[in-house]
């Protein structure tokens, strides 16, 4: 081919032009820069080729496990092309690989690719394959083992590094050394055979490279202050597996760089400031063939949006806008483009100067509104330009005299003219111009994988519920808490739990939740803790909340409430509210004593009136006895509530009674006791035996039996049960209803609790007896016959009563004193049983007497001779009746005249007394 064919042909391979129709170009770049940060696993993928300093990623091309459990994870990590000058920080998922959180768990060995590098050591002894021979010359790369960590390094994490590129020739020192210079940066890719052109230098014009060079390493200040910069820095990640024109078209887009190919040789030039190198005029331009062409909406734009990697945000993909929205400018442009908005966006994919990228995007939008085009035809002289040089024009048909142009393309047509494209230049747009800070980037915009921020326990809460199987009624804890704060990563939280002063968490499990809850826990003190999961599976550390009482099922219940009583038809009618408590409701019962004082009264002086009472009930009916009634809860495990409540009523009970008998026992209690003594007028319970251990292991009773109440002043001494026989009972001597009411009046009290220990003044004291407790029971019973109690009867079994109506003829009586706590003592002051019975009227009328008299048998006996009323329907003046022989089954009448003669006569006949019973 003729040379001056093939230089006008290489005068027009690459050229700098970001204007709309190199778009798809600045796209591309784009997408290419996206794919920097990453890891590939590969074994035949293309190597980049790093200039300047760049943040990237890298192919892993062997990653293998090994250890227990394959604990360990080896990865080889090629980052470039080698030799670079340096691998700095290095991260996994943007945290520093030197963070505190992945102390013993990452080792990192660097290798700068140079061709006489060895083998990594540590992949070597791994045991994953890998030799001596295997030793990436050639390549930079980094050498990385992670140990398995569950909340710290629970995945493969994505590593990067930031890393200053490759070494490159400079024909200035004739030396080899790293540079961030575009000029050299291309140089380097046109001659390395490797990855680039692989150009001899014979091909490389370095007079126009060092010119080109020394453009780039003008020194700048970019704001008011700021230290200087290079003019020009070429960062760039270049991918090897693209064109090579491709990619020398991104360096030269850093720096506004134009390579024209002349005299056999490539060399480059940078467009800037400066003077024409020839001059054009109706001389050597062919008449007719000027060609203008003003700028349109096509070409010119009223914005610039330039798109850049920036290191201050952590490497991303950042844009710098001109002119910036709302300024002065902005709106010139606007209105002398009427309002419309012409936009420009084009990706730099080797800046990373933010400073720089404004002076493209100022640059670039005053170019395209001063975009004047012309087109011509001259002689062969024109074969002096090169494409970039700046040229000028004189011509008479526009006007102008030395325009200044800049050759963009230049074509040598069959003639042995030349055509030649260019567009206007103007020195003003180009000089580097001080702007303002731009403002400061946060450390990270991404939040660290691994910092992953606890939750905030709030408090753990109990509540019983009932268990489908035999368990019956259980606790458990509601342990809660709320999200952490400006942390949207959570996918879950893990729980657990301990008695307090173990070393052994027990695990609760994990929810989406803000709550979970350990069923059947028992009573006492807890430490709950809790910790997020993050969406990449990494856990925070625990979040404790430590000393938790769960008071279980040993939490007394609830008071009663809504509790009431009413008198109707001699009876008590008392109702309250149900209770809340689940185990008072399932397995659980109401409780109701009574005390005769009006006021005054306490739960642990009253004596048990009526059976126990169902927990799901509210409403009982009792026998009617003046005085105060009290109630309280208790739950299935017999724990009672802690405060009773009470009414009282002093109506009295409509139904007349007579009392029969009173057998009373106090004060001496002459009767039976087991585990019980007297103590002066006082009935107790007696002390356990006291005994000392022998050393062949007997026991020696110390002293035992009545007396040692007395003397109790230990804890843990007091009988957990005794029983009283009263030593008088009742025969009626017939069977008869009755009902009976007792009298128990008691107290309890902490049998520790001397006088002579306490040091508070006594007007402090809330009594002389101790605390009391009702975990005392005294609970007075009877048993019952219908036969002579003398001979040999047939009794009932045992059972409770305070007031109750009955038909029998004997009874008997005990006290059974039920004792939970050692501590405690009662004392009984008083027993008694009344025997009533309710009064009984019979009567008939219009009974026809006979003369010599009529026997009245009663229905039923009465239990004492009653008293009775007769009158005479019939009578004539001077009639009488005499009643003789009245007893407690009947009567005899006899009716008289005036004249003392028996006679027959009508009557009608009353008898009122007690007792019923069967004749």
């Amino acid at each position: 081919m003729d040379p001056i064919i093939w230089w006008l042909i290489g005068s027009m391979v690459v050229s700098f032009a970001l204007t709309k129709h190199a778009m798809k170009e600045a796209e591309r770049a784009a997408a290419e820069s996206q794919g920097t940060l990453i890891n590939k696993d590969s074994n035949i993928a293309s190597v980049p080729v790093l200039y300047g300093e760049r943040k990237v990623g890298g192919i892993r091309y062997n990653r293998a496990t090994k250890g227990t459990d394959n604990r360990y994870q080896y990865i080889a990590l090629v980052l470039g092309e080698g030799e670079i000058e340096e691998i700095g920080d290095v991260y996994l998922d943007d945290v520093l690989s030197t963070d505190s959180q992945f102390n013993g768990l990452v080792t990192i060995n660097k290798h700068l690719g140079t061709e006489t590098q060895a083998a990594d050591s540590m992949l070597v002894n791994a045991g994953i394959g890998m030799t001596e021979a295997d030793q990436f010359k050639g390549l930079a790369y980094i050498a990385i083992r992670l140990k398995y960590d569950q909340d710290k390094l629970p995945n493969t994490p994505t590593i990067t590094a930031v890393v200053k590129g490759k070494k490159v020739y400079d024909p200035r020192t004739s030396t080899t050394v790293y540079s961030a210079n575009p000029a050299l940066c291309l140089r380097d890719y046109l001659t390395n055979s490797i990855y680039g052109k692989g150009l001899p230098a014979s091909l490389i014009n370095d007079t126009m490279f060092t010119a080109a060079a020394d453009v780039c390493d003008q020194s700048v200040t970019p704001y008011a202050g700021a230290p200087t910069q290079y003019r020009f820095v070429c960062s760039a990640v270049v991918d090897t597996n693209q064109t090579i024109l491709d990619n020398v078209k991104e360096i030269l887009s850093g720096m506004r760089g134009h390579m024209p190919y002349q005299n056999g040789q490539y060399g480059v030039i940078v467009e800037d400031t400066g003077t024409s190198t020839f001059s054009f005029d109706e001389d050597n331009i062919l008449l007719g063939s000027l060609g203008i062409n003003s700028e349109t909406r096509a070409n010119k734009f009223n914005r610039t949006i330039v798109t850049f990697t920036n290191p201050e945000a952590n490497w991303q993909e950042d844009q710098i806008q001109y002119p910036q929205a709302g300024s002065a400018h902005e709106q010139e442009y606007l209105d002398e483009d009427g309002g419309f908005i012409l936009e420009n966006q084009i990706t730099l994919p080797t800046v990373t100067d933010a400073y720089l990228a404004q002076d493209f995007a100022e640059l670039l939008t005053h170019k395209s509104r001063n975009a004047l085009a012309v087109k011509f035809s001259a002689l062969s002289d024109a074969l002096n330009v090169t494409v970039g040089e700046i040229i000028d024009i004189t011509h008479s048909t526009p006007g102008w005299i030395t325009k200044p142009f800049r050759v963009m393309n230049m074509t040598l047509n069959r003639d042995g003219t030349v055509a030649l494209e260019a567009v206007e230049h103007q020195d003003s747009i180009y000089p580097w111009a001080q702007r303002d800070q731009v403002d400061e980037y946060p450390d990270t915009f991404l939040s660290n994988p691994y910092s992953v921020v606890a939750p905030s326990p709030q408090s753990v809460d109990e509540e019983l519920y009932v268990t489908v199987n035999s368990k019956g009624t259980q606790a458990r804890a509601i342990f809660t808490w709320s999200e952490p704060t400006n942390y949207p990563f959570v996918m879950e939280y893990e729980a657990e739990y301990r008695y307090n002063g173990d070393v052994n968490w027990t695990y609760i499990g994990k929810t989406s939740a803000l709550t979970l809850r350990v069923d059947d826990i028992v009573a006492g003190f807890y430490d709950f803790r809790v910790r997020t999961v993050s969406s990449m599976g990494v856990r925070s550390g625990w979040a404790e909340l430590n000393n938790q009482h769960i008071a279980g099922l040993t939490a007394p219940p609830s008071d009663i409430t809504g509790f009431s009583v009413r008198a109707l038809d001699g009876q008590c009618h008392l109702s309250w509210s149900r209770s809340t408590d689940i185990d008072v409701i399932n397995g659980g019962y109401i409780r109701i004593r009574h005390s005769r004082l009006l006021s005054g009264a306490t739960w642990e002086d009253g004596q048990d009136i009526g059976e126990a009472i169902a927990g799901t009930d509210t409403y009982a009916v009792l026998p009617m006895v003046a005085g105060t009634y009290m109630a309280k809860a208790v739950d299935e495990g017999g724990r009672f509530s802690v405060n009773a409540v009470y009414a009282s009523t002093n109506v009295p009970n409509i139904i007349d009674f007579n009392a029969v008998t009173t057998v009373s026992e106090q004060p001496s209690f002459t009767g039976v006791r087991d585990d019980m003594v007297v103590d002066g007028s006082v009935l107790k319970l007696d002390g356990t035996p006291r005994y000392i251990l022998l050393e062949n292991g007997d026991r020696l009773i110390t002293e035992s039996g009545d007396g040692i109440a007395r003397e109790i002043g230990d804890v843990g001494v007091i009988e957990d049960s005794g029983t009283y026989y009263f030593a008088n009972n009742v025969d009626l001597g017939g069977v008869y209803t009755s009902r009976l009411t007792a009298v128990l009046e008691s107290s309890t009290a902490l049998a520790t609790d001397l006088i002579d220990n306490r040091i508070a003044n006594i007007d402090s004291w809330s009594n002389f007896d101790g605390e009391p407790s009702d975990k005392l029971s005294a609970t007075l019973q009877m048993r019952r016959t219908e036969d002579d109690p003398t001979g040999s009867p047939t009794w009932t079994a045992w059972e409770p009563f305070l007031v109750g109506d009955y038909y029998s003829r004997g009874y008997e009586f005990r006290v059974v004193v039920t004792n939970d706590d050692a501590n405690y003592n009662i004392s009984i002051t008083k027993l008694e049983v009344t025997v009533d019975m309710p009064d009984r009227t019979e009567r008939a009328f219009d009974v026809t007497t006979s003369a010599s008299g009529t026997a009245v048998t009663f229905n039923y006996a009465y239990k004492e001779t009653p008293v009775v009323g007769i009158t005479m329907q019939d009578a004539d003046s001077g009639d009488y009746f005499r009643v003789t022989g009245k007893s407690r089954t009947g009567f005899t009448v006899q009716c008289y005249n005036s004249s003392n003669v028996g006679i027959a006569r009508s009557i009608n006949w009353i008898a009122t007394g007690y007792g019923k019973e069967i004749i």
